[in-house]
């Protein structure tokens, strides 16, 4: 007995639903096998230029919905190395971030610095940004926080969690600069590749 307009409203929804929970779930088996050592440090050579590229990609569409650019200025031939699906998932979920809490017709803004034997990652937003009581919460399993994207997305809090563990498990850092209402940018750093050095340091 529904209108057309009511039906596709309730599809819309019940699709958003299974997206949340499908990334809940995501995150959730990611964080656990990390935290059971099931998950294998493989460190090599790739093309961290490439794979900001195809994170790009990923979130154009969910972007294109709220009317933000996704922009980047870097070189395409930026040669890291680490383990690259963990890389991989380290930009996913800060690429997705920063759609989330931008406001409508907003940029994201990704910057590559090459500082001598290692990169320096910014994923820069002007959205909502994070009160300066809730930063120290932001990387911590046991203290988590979640807020609502400018749509009303939802997150499970272990995103940054997973972050923080890969980032450092590639031997970089991670930190960010925000304040409530001034967006927010998130650095991470992750070594450059320098030839047969790193390669025997892995072996």
């Amino acid at each position: 007995n529904l209108e057309e307009a009511e039906k596709l409203q309730m599809l819309k929804n019940m699709h958003k639903s299974a997206e949340e929970i499908f990334n809940l779930l995501e995150n959730l088996l990611t964080w656990s096998s990390s935290q059971r050592g099931r998950i294998e440090y493989t460190p090599g050579k790739f093309n961290l230029s490439t794979l900001v590229q195809v994170n790009m990609n990923l979130h154009k569409i969910p972007a294109e919905k709220k009317e933000i650019s996704i922009t980047s200025d870097i070189a395409d031939d930026l040669v890291a190395y680490g383990d690259r699906e963990m890389i991989n998932t380290v930009l996913r979920n800060l690429i997705n971030n920063a759609v989330k809490f931008s406001h409508k017709g907003g940029t994201v803004e990704i910057e590559i610095l090459d500082k001598d034997n290692f990169f320096e990652v910014i994923i820069r937003d002007h959205g909502v940004g994070i009160p300066s009581g809730d930063v120290k919460k932001l990387f911590r399993i046991d203290e988590k926080y979640k807020s609502r994207g400018t749509a009303g997305e939802t997150g499970t809090g272990l995103g940054l969690v997973l972050c923080r563990e890969f980032v450092e498990k590639n031997g970089g850092e991670i930190w960010c600069h925000t304040g409530e209402g001034k967006g927010t940018e998130f650095h991470f750093t992750i070594p450059g590749y320098t030839g047969e050095a790193d390669e025997n340091q892995a072996s």
